[in-house]
């Protein structure tokens, strides 16, 4: 499972000129869920995957397990990631490290 990606430059090489291919492609960001449970998509990867306002997507989690952590320093993410057993995907994005672990 590739859910999650390891860096930036995983999103920016995927090549989504159409909403075709955009459909497939697998893309991580970290949001925030308001009080009427909608998720904000940064417009970075909208804009990347060519969505619009009206656009039907669709969600899956394929893990049992997801842990979201932050840390001070990409060094002290890496250590903890280490540490850990099953992991399948995970994103740092500088300050959260979210990771994807299987069962």
């Amino acid at each position: 499972m590739a859910a999650f990606t390891s860096s930036k430059e995983e999103l920016n090489k995927a090549d989504t000129s159409d909403k075709k291919s955009a459909a497939f492609t697998q893309v991580s960001f970290s949001g925030k869920i308001d009080s009427k449970g909608r998720i904000t998509i940064p417009s970075r990867i909208r804009d990347r995957l060519g969505l619009s306002s009206g656009d039907r997507l669709n969600l899956s989690i394929n893990s049992s397990r997801v842990i979201r952590k932050e840390f001070d320093s990409q060094r002290q993410a890496l250590e903890f990631l280490s540490s850990l057993e099953n992991v399948e995907g995970f994103n740092f994005d500088g300050e959260v490290l979210e990771a994807i672990l299987s069962e």
